[in-house]
């Protein structure tokens, strides 16, 4: 008994470092389910607003403006998502740059 316990004693103390470490996921995973989520978001809205469009009877000009509104919001969607991946790998670079001058000195 005292030798199980004294195993159990050991094997914490070696293992319990490698649970304890908090392990942060990199900016890029969390910036790409962030995007993933909003892309995932906006499909579903627009969706629910192409479904009440064939719902309802609305006249064909106000239909092709709320479909070219649709449109512009999913460029719109495109284009800050791509200006945040460039940003964040505009501060990886920056960091690496960095780090390359501390170890350098």
């Amino acid at each position: 008994m005292r030798r199980l316990c004294l195993l159990v004693l050991i094997a914490g103390i070696a293992v319990g470092p490698l649970f304890a470490r908090q392990r942060w996921a990199p900016d890029s995973a969390l910036l790409k389910v962030q995007q993933k989520m909003q892309r995932r978001a906006l499909k579903l809205k627009q969706k629910y607003a192409r479904e009440s469009l064939q719902s309802s009877r609305l006249p064909k000009a106000v239909r092709t403006q709320l479909r070219h509104q649709l449109k512009q919001e999913r460029r719109k969607l495109r284009q800050r998502q791509k200006e945040e991946r460039q940003s964040l790998k505009d501060r990886e670079r920056l960091l690496n740059l960095e780090m390359k001058q501390l170890e350098s000195e």
